[in-house]
């Protein structure tokens, strides 16, 4: 009876052989191939080290022979494993990390724990069947070889059942059905028969010898009946492509290599209005607008595999252009490789035109047609980003009307929103291509200057502005009588766009009260600067400036200087804003005579830090103003100086430190 064993072990050897050399010459490149390649490979070791173990002449060959077959019955769980994530590639979404240790290390570590000690997880000991049939098994559970083998084919059974039940559930090919079908059968059988014969009952019997091997043939006809009748070896992920692409409601396209669409779903024709005929066989590019075939970008896609949320806009065939957002990916069937370019489209074409009006509701002004506030906070950082980037400076003029109550009281709103959008257009004049100009509150404007060398730039374009309130604003024949203020800034004499905003804001509205207060005023500050010395940054510009001025507004003013000086020794004086300025870890403190009074600004920090002190003076946001009617507080001068300068120290260090915190 044990020569009939080894001539069933022998056939099973040669049929898998048989099976082997198939799968591999079937496709060398499948992934389901080169699996069942290794799968039958291991059968057939298993089957041929059997034929020998039945008749073996001495325990000692007998154990040879089995330490051969371990490494078909170890490896055989794993590769099933391996074959099933191949088989279901497209439905199962396998993890990369569960295949390279239960189908790669795992078996590997078992294997070389069953050779290297002279047990194994079959056997601790052989002995001759009771029935005469050949050699058997004789196992205890005290051997550990044993549960570790155990262990590893429940985890291999069970990820088997859910790889193939998932397959089975979310399959809608009936081909696809049947082999999930037949695989939980077939294999299911094998392992149960397995773990009964080969696993329980050496603990319990010796009287016949390990009998799944045997059953293998049974397997191995099952296995053949697979891949005849239901063609295993020539399952393609296409065959269901046409039903499940048709069902979608998104543009589907399958392109070859050159971009040429070779199948595509029905919504692809509704979405194009093309007969689905006239699709096939065209380059994407033909649908696309202003596009041509992008090679490079093809190759791309099929070195990298995918690519995911790009937008393109496609052209109906009635012109009309679709807004769509696509995702692409290399389609490769397990048997024959690259098989095409799987491209979704979804109309996102609404979408669009619904964030356009939004974007345009949120951004521009709705009256004007310029950027509003928003958009123009957005694009202060932006020419910050270049200022870091490329060291190109550039300020902003906060432009106040003056004037504007009056027209809308007078003369109606539909009067003042007609002036507003009269100055909008002559704003928009006056600026080049890289500047930016919008309305950012009721009367409200502002320019954004780039690109400027220095403040000189910036004088130059606040009196080209102010030149276009010169010109009358006539509404129905009525003049509409509208002037403006303007208090301007530059990025690089400040600490950042917060205080950049600050300093344009305080000075507009200074300028604001100095046309309301001395309209009359001969001591025009920006008459009184000596020609050639505007903005110069040296001392000689800030003399001249002093010098300008009667003897009694002289001796104020250098007091005041001598004031500051003396409270703030290290801060550099310069002449910015067109006044006096001393600067220190930025702007400090600035002062500027006119008719009536002496202005001081010690930005909005010192106004509000004294205001108790200042309260009997006039003044705004930054800004005091002492008449020159009454003596000048030089102590209250050296004190507001003097909270200035801990000011900026503190944000000094405070900003030093961060950096540093940044750098580590």
């Amino acid at each position: 009876m044990f020569h009939l064993l080894s001539l069933i072990s022998f056939s099973n050897a040669v049929f898998f052989i048989f099976f082997a050399i198939y799968s591999f010459t079937s496709n060398r490149k499948s992934q389901i191939n080169l699996a069942s390649f290794v799968e039958c490979t291991l059968l057939a070791i298993w089957s041929f080290s059997y034929t020998f173990f039945y008749v073996a002449d001495t325990k000692e060959e007998a154990w040879i022979w089995l330490h051969i077959g371990s490494i078909g019955w170890i490896g055989f769980m794993g590769t099933l494993v391996w074959f099933f994530l191949a088989l279901t590639r497209h439905q199962f979404n396998q993890n990369k990390y569960f295949r390279i240790i239960y189908c790669g290390i795992a078996p590997i570590l078992l294997l070389l724990l069953n050779v290297i000690f002279q047990q194994n997880s079959a056997a601790v000991d052989l002995r001759q069947s009771g029935s005469g049939w050949g050699w058997t098994y004789v196992n205890h559970l005290s051997n550990p070889l044993y549960w570790l083998y155990i262990i590893y084919l429940l985890i291999g059974v069970v990820a088997s059942i859910k790889i193939l039940s998932t397959w089975l559930k979310e399959s809608r090919s009936p081909h696809f059905r049947q082999l999930a079908t037949a695989f939980l059968f077939v294999d299911g059988l094998l392992i149960m028969i397995g773990f009964v014969a080969d696993l329980i009952m050496p603990l319990i019997t010796h009287y016949f010898p390990p009998m799944t091997n045997i059953f293998l043939a049974i397997f191995s006809f099952s296995y053949w009946l697979i891949i005849t009748k239901l063609d295993l070896f020539k399952m393609t992920s296409l065959e269901a492509s046409e039903y499940i692409m048709d069902t979608i409601s998104d543009a589907l396209m399958v392109l070859d290599q050159k971009g040429v669409i070779v199948h595509c779903n029905k919504a692809t024709g509704e979405l194009l209005k093309y007969d689905m005929k006239d699709i096939v066989g065209k380059e994407l590019s033909y649908f696309m607008k202003g596009e041509v075939y992008d090679k490079e970008s093809i190759d791309k896609l099929v070195e990298q595999k995918r690519l995911r949320y790009q937008e393109r806009d496609l052209v109906a065939k009635d012109g009309f252009l679709i807004h769509t957002s696509y995702s692409a990916a290399i389609a490769e069937d397990d048997m024959h490789g690259f098989m095409g370019i799987i491209i979704s489209f979804h109309d996102i074409t609404r979408q669009k035109n619904l964030e356009k009006k939004l974007f345009q509701l949120a951004h521009y002004d709705v009256l004007t047609g310029l950027p509003n506030r928003r958009y123009f906070v957005d694009m202060l950082k932006v020419f910050e980003e270049i200022f870091h980037q490329e060291k190109k400076d550039f300020a902003i003029h906060f432009i106040d009307l003056d004037g504007f109550k009056e027209i809308n009281d007078t003369m109606g709103h539909d009067a003042g929103d007609a002036v507003l959008i009269e100055v909008g257009n002559r704003l928009q004049t006056c600026i080049e291509d890289s500047d930016f100009v919008a309305r950012i509150g009721g009367d409200e404007f502002v320019i954004v200057q780039s690109d400027i060398a220095d403040e000189k730039d910036v004088i130059y374009k606040k009196e080209e502005v102010l030149k276009l309130f010169e010109q009358a604003i006539i509404l129905d024949g009525t003049v509409a009588p509208i002037g403006a203020s303007i208090g301007y800034s530059l990025f690089s004499m400040t600490e950042g766009i917060s205080e950049m905003l600050t300093e344009a804001d305080r000075h507009m509205y200074e300028e604001k009260i100095f046309r309301r207060d001395n309209t009359d005023d001969d001591f025009n500050m920006k008459e009184r600067i000596p020609n050639g010395q505007k903005g110069d940054g040296d001392m000689n510009s800030i003399d001249a400036y002093i010098s300008s001025f009667p003897t009694e507004v002289q001796e104020k003013l250098k007091l005041i200087r001598l004031a500051i000086k003396e409270e703030a020794p290290q801060a550099e004086e310069k002449f910015s804003y067109q006044m006096p300025t001393f600067a220190y870890y930025g702007n400090l403190v600035h002062f500027a005579a006119y008719s009536k009074h002496i202005g001081f600004y010690p930005a909005p920090s010192g106004i509000e830090a004294f205001k108790e002190e200042l309260k009997e003076y006039k003044g705004a946001k930054g800004s005091v103003q002492f008449p020159l009617s009454r003596p000048i507080p030089y102590e209250l001068i050296r004190k507001i100086v003097r909270f200035r300068v801990e000011e900026n120290e503190k944000k000094h260090q405070s900003k030093a430190s961060g950096n540093q915190r940044g750098e580590k």
